[in-house]
């Protein structure tokens, strides 16, 4: 079961979403949350794909479009903030709990789990009368009183780890993690041998919510789908494997190109956008042997497939809802949690210990069925995030930008909003809409630092952000934002090891540093970076952490 989409829209015209306050029963949603893993922002029909979603399409296109829509550059990290609505460095994942540097380990915020300094989402909408229900990845803590049934869920079917095979025999994805976990309802569990994550989180979120109508009507529910695909590896069942065969023939630069045409020509993307370019470390396609070529391509495919699927089951869980009569007053949620992956996983510490110790076969014929390992690397990810820059793990566009859309038929009129929103913004929307108690923070715990996206779901002329600063941090990758402005900060080979700065209004790529043409506004940047990182708790370090390798 599955559905999602993200706040931004509410009725301004019809005026029909009331104050939480004096909302009754009736009129408060159902709160469907729907969170891809590593999906590109370019990676769906309605943004100009080759990629079949009409599911996702359909429910983007009746709901309303967040154009400018920020995450973290990985998955945990952005996790914790959509559960709490506090920085990920103050509510606990500073860094993914599995990457803690010595330098890191025992500070605050970097304890590698949700910590108990804040107030979760699925607490504040139990108590503020939820049904509350989950099914996917929570890499938010494994350990006693950090799962999903200690904070806040009343039915959970959960993988503790980030990331793991997508069939039944629960291979992890590297040398920390060669087998992963899954709680039932806080129980440790094994799976059934027909697993496949899409579909089994599909159903198993349709069961809860149709216990949770059969038992109690009037209480209105919040269902998380927290999908893990398309993360690596990359694995669809077999009669979805050659769905998209040939298609990506001309590689990732002919890709990009496409895709960009294609959003200019939905008015994604100004005419005078172009692709981005090869990172220095990628090979152009032109470069590559055949058998490079072929293998890169069917990753491509297996890709795409498992896209493709993921839809399906969206439409699944939506159909569901519609069969139930309680689609029109769902608000659904959809985002993906970081940019696409471009990182070579084949890198990673231990990598061969690992392929020996798992047995992965990764021969052409067994590519994305069960016991493969395949992930479609730097190539594909630049062409995905194009014309953006780099991808996940890097606090530049490409890799914080995300996907983003909310649809709640009952109350929002189809359109786009072009404000600057974050994944901080989401509990304290949804917290509103249910209602006071939801909005009330324990005083021993930390307040959500989001923005409740409420007055501008009403008002779409409404501003949320007057040049507030927002900053960004991870494997000691840095960001900091005020309005049209963005410095970033990589150490080589990703950058100069100094900071850069780019007007993102006229440089949304970020391919033009100013920094020497405004000395002011550079000092000013540098300036905010250092308030947001005490603020905070960041702990800054002197080399690049370089995700995992």
């Amino acid at each position: 079961m599955r559905a999602g989409y993200l706040i931004s829209f509410l009725v301004a015209s019809i005026g029909l979403v009331q104050d939480a306050s004096a909302a009754d029963e009736s009129q408060r949603p159902n709160i469907l949350l729907i969170v891809a893993d590593d999906l590109a922002i370019s990676d769906l029909g309605y943004m100009g794909s080759e990629i079949r979603t009409p599911n996702l399409d359909a429910l983007a296109r009746r709901g309303v479009i967040l154009d400018n829509f920020y995450v973290s550059p990985a998955c945990s990290p952005t996790r914790a903030m959509l559960m709490s609505g506090v920085d990920n460095h103050r509510s606990g994942l500073g860094v993914m709990g599995e990457s803690i540097m010595p330098e890191q380990r025992g500070r605050p915020g970097y304890e590698g789990y949700l910590n108990f300094k804040v107030h979760p989402l699925a607490e504040r909408l139990r108590k503020a009368g939820y049904a509350t229900f989950m099914a996917g990845k929570w890499h938010l803590g494994a350990g006693d009183g950090q799962r999903p049934s200690d904070r806040g869920f009343d039915r959970s079917f959960a993988l503790m780890e980030g990331g793991a095979s997508h069939f039944s025999d629960a291979r992890g994805t590297s040398i920390h993690s060669l087998q992963v976990r899954y709680f039932d309802n806080g129980r440790q569990t094994k799976l059934p041998p027909d697993f496949y994550s899409s579909a089994f989180y599909t159903d198993r979120l349709i069961a809860d919510i149709e216990a949770s109508l059969e038992t109690r009507s009037a209480r209105p529910f919040f269902a998380y789908a927290a999908y893990t695909a398309p993360h690596w590896p990359l694995q669809v069942p077999d009669d979805w494997l050659d769905r998209y065969v040939g298609m990506y023939d001309e590689g990732y630069e002919a890709l990009a190109a496409q895709r960009l045409k294609r959003q200019i020509g939905l008015g994604r993307m100004v005419d005078t956008a172009t692709p981005t370019p090869l990172p220095p470390h990628v090979k152009p396609w032109s470069a590559l042997t055949p058998a490079q070529r072929r293998r890169e391509s069917r990753a491509m495919e297996i890709y795409a497939a498992m896209v493709e699927n993921l839809d399906h089951h969206i439409g699944r869980l939506i159909q569901r809802l519609k069969e139930r009569g309680v689609y029109e007053n769902t608000l659904v949620i959809f985002m993906a949690d970081n940019g696409p992956e471009g990182n070579d996983v084949t890198l990673f510490r231990g990598h061969a210990e690992f392929l020996t110790r798992s047995g992965i076969d990764d021969t052409p014929e067994n590519m994305g069925r069960v016991g493969s390992y395949v992930h479609y690397g730097p190539g594909w990810a630049t062409a995905a995030a194009s014309p953006y820059r780099l991808y996940k793990a890097f606090t530049s566009e490409g890799g914080i930008r995300a996907p983003a859309f909310i649809t709640w038929p009952a109350q929002i009129a189809a359109g786009r909003r072009h404000a600057f929103t974050v994944v901080n913004d989401i509990a304290p929307t949804l917290a509103e809409l249910a209602g006071p108690e939801a909005m009330e923070t324990p005083p021993e715990l930390l307040a959500m630092d989001g923005i409740s996206l409420v007055p501008m779901l009403r008002h779409p002329g409404e501003a949320l952000r007057a040049g507030e600063p927002h900053g960004w941090e991870l494997f000691n990758r840095r960001a900091i934002r005020s309005g049209p402005w963005k410095a970033t900060w990589f150490l080589p080979p990703y950058g100069p090891g100094r900071w850069q700065l780019y007007h993102l209004r006229r440089d949304p790529y970020e391919r033009d540093d100013m920094a020497a043409k405004f000395p002011g506004k550079f000092r000013k940047m540098q300036k905010l970076w250092s308030e947001y990182a005490r603020r905070n708790g960041v702990v800054e370090l002197d080399y690049d952490m370089d995700y995992d390798k």
